[in-house]
């Protein structure tokens, strides 16, 4: 968060009873420095951010050629990981209609592993390359770094009413609580002669709520994550629904508003006993109307 033109690298050569290592440190604003125009200079957003202080010592030489550079390792640890499947259609990087072969792995530090780059081995060989986002302390993350289309996925996406409760009726209008609901069915299909373990990450529209869903407790930046397992050269379907309540005015005179009140009375919702003896002659009254 500091702008290079405010970093001042000082070399202060070898010293007795200190060991290699980089001190960051935050200067004061001098005195006699202003801004153009004559007052005190303004604090610019970058120097506003918090400004942390890290020291790295190694404990063993290092050689880095004149002109060069070099990559030191500062976290060097075991940690719990699996290849599996990461299908992010929204994400930034993702596809909509092949899952990313990615890394499930945890960080087990108490600190945030910056984001970068990461090279993925496996069985002596290398697999592929990937770029992590910044994983925080105790957290699992995946690392896309391979698309094998192994594994393909079909998007249907599908939006209805439905009533949710019956506020009052008069003269054949009925004034409803709806529910609009957005449904997203995914289809997945593999190709694979091995059984595979596919993480599904569903962002939930601001004002909606997650109704119908596999069973998972794990979100991934805010979102729900669920994990499918895919058979061998098999088929897997998948049926996300969000809703968001709305209030409708619903007519029984016509078609549409007959089905919705007649699909909320078949269901048996809140509607037993005289009101539902008044609801059921009411839309009898209806249909012989409609009948003459």
């Amino acid at each position: 968060g500091v702008a290079a033109t405010r970093v001042i690298a000082v070399g202060n050569g070898l010293k007795a009873g200190r060991g290699a290592g980089v001190r960051v440190v935050e200067a004061d604003q001098k005195d006699g420095e202003k801004k153009p125009g004559g007052g005190a200079a303004e604090p610019s957003a970058e120097s506003l951010q918090p400004i942390g202080a890290s020291h790295f010592e190694s404990a063993l030489p290092m050689t880095v050629p004149r002109g060069g550079s070099a990559m030191v390792s500062v976290l060097k640890t075991q940690t719990d990981g699996e290849v599996v499947y990461y299908y992010d259609p929204d994400g930034a990087r993702g596809n909509a209609q092949y899952p990313f072969r990615s890394v499930r792995l945890q960080n087990p530090t108490d600190s945030v592993l910056e984001s970068g780059p990461v090279t993925v081995f496996g069985e002596g060989r290398f697999i592929g390359e990937g770029l992590c986002e910044p994983i925080p302390a105790k957290s699992t993350a995946f690392v896309p770094f391979a698309l094998d289309r192994q594994i393909v996925v079909e998007r249907v996406a599908a939006e209805r009413d439905e009533i949710s409760k019956i506020m009052s009726v008069q003269r054949g209008v009925f004034s409803t609580e709806v529910q609009h609901i957005r449904q997203t069915k995914l289809i997945l299909r593999s190709r694979m002669g091995d059984a595979a373990s596919v993480y599904l990450r569903h962002p939930v529209p601001e004002g909606y709520k997650l109704t119908k869903s596999p069973k998972s407790e794990e979100r991934l930046a805010g979102a729900p994550l669920f994990k499918i397992d895919v058979p061998a050269n098999g088929t897997v379907e998948v049926i996300l629904e969000v809703s968001t309540p709305i209030f409708r005015s619903t007519d029984i005179r016509s078609g549409a508003g007959m089905e919705m009140v007649r699909a909320y009375l078949s269901s048996g919702a809140q509607t037993n006993g005289p009101l539902r003896a008044r609801f059921d002659e009411l839309m009898k009254m209806q249909q012989d109307i409609g009948s003459v």
